[in-house]
């Protein structure tokens, strides 16, 4: 199998990948299927704190290295092992399946960039970018059901906090075998867009592409992200500016503002969206809103669960408590814990 027969879509959760997916596997010389995580576990096997297993992964590790450390091209030699290992598995799935060209889309693979390039160095990237404060929105309504506690998990925070950086920088140490687009693109013009995709890949164009669910339905197995992608048969854009309304409030707004400052003008602007324009979004947002405690506020949220002070935890209690109108609950908490009620007293009196 050469690298030019595996296409890697690269993106966040929520970002349209499962749609374009479908697409490309409706091509007749292409093959996709649910998030295979092929590479994920090789690809972390080298990594300190990634892993956690029955036996000690740690010493794993070091007896791994101090092995890999012995051979002419050290840990190279692995990952042309995990490739190898990689190969079999994708092409009996193609052979199997009759086809040219398998579509890998797994979900996170941004986090092992470096390491997919170095298993696959002449493989080709496709990078889909969404608007990130659509990507914010889908976050808070479909991943989390609108309990905005849930976007401090461990998975999600990776997501909100270093995805953006990591897929960019991926892109950019690779160009010469990757391509970015983007999710309003492909739905806005997706015969013009998908034609180039299938020029940048190495195959024709196929109109009946675009009819993917006609064509082969959803794809099998447990992973495939099937919240919106069942409901369509072909690329739609109701969606482009479902954000504004889903984070219209003044607490979605209060963490919009972190998000969109966590991921900089700078890059917002290399993707290819508006930073003044989301600024704009929340400009009635200020300084005393990103102090209250009626509020969850960022920085509280997006810390590390393992790292959370007792005073971030009590506020985000509090917060939750208020806007659930739970008042009751609160003040018995206030009396089984006095020294947070006065914590938060001396917060409230600081700030």
């Amino acid at each position: 199998m050469g690298n030019n027969k595996i296409v890697f879509i690269i993106s966040l959760p929520r970002s349209g990948s499962t749609m374009l997916q479908h697409i490309l596997g409706a091509h007749s010389e292409m093959v996709a299927t649910a998030e295979p995580w092929i590479l994920f576990p090789a690809s972390m096997s080298l990594k300190e704190d990634t892993i956690t297993a029955p036996y000690n992964h740690e010493i794993c590790r070091i007896a791994l290295n101090d092995f890999l450390g012995q051979l002419k091209n050290k840990e190279q030699e692995y990952y042309n092992a995990v490739r190898k290992m990689a190969t079999h598995l994708y092409d009996t799935f193609l052979k199997e399946k009759e086809k040219n060209i398998f579509i890998d889309k797994t979900s996170r693979y941004y986090l092992i960039l470096p390491e997919l390039m170095r298993i696959f160095p002449d493989a080709k990237f496709i990078f889909i970018v969404r608007n990130p404060l659509a990507i914010f929105s889908s976050f808070i309504t479909s991943m989390v059901g609108n309990n905005i506690e849930g976007l401090g998990d461990v998975n999600i925070r990776n997501d909100l906090l270093f995805g953006y950086k990591l897929l960019y920088e991926g892109y950019k140490t690779n160009k010469k075998n990757s391509i970015i687009v983007r999710y309003e693109d492909i739905i806005k013009n997706p015969e013009i867009e998908i034609e180039s995709i299938c020029k940048y890949i190495g195959v024709k164009f196929e109109k009946t592409m675009l009819d993917y669910k006609a064509k082969i339905g959803i794809l099998q197995g447990k992973l495939v992200d099937t919240k919106s992608i069942h409901k369509h048969d072909r690329p739609v854009n109701k969606y482009i500016d479902a954000w504004k309304n889903n984070l219209k409030t003044k607490q979605n707004k209060i963490l919009v503002k972190g998000f969109i400052e966590n991921i900089g003008k700078d890059l917002v602007k290399k993707t290819g969206y508006s930073f003044n324009e989301f600024n704009e979004f929340v400009k009635d947002i200020n300084i005393k809103d990103q102090k209250s405690l009626k509020y969850v506020q960022w920085n509280d949220l997006l810390t590390h669960p393992n790292n959370r002070t007792i005073l971030i935890q009590n506020k985000l209690y509090i917060t939750k408590m208020i806007n659930n109108k739970q008042y009751k609950s609160l003040i018995f908490f206030f009396i089984k814990h006095p020294r947070s009620f006065l914590r938060i007293c001396k917060f409230i009196i600081k700030k």
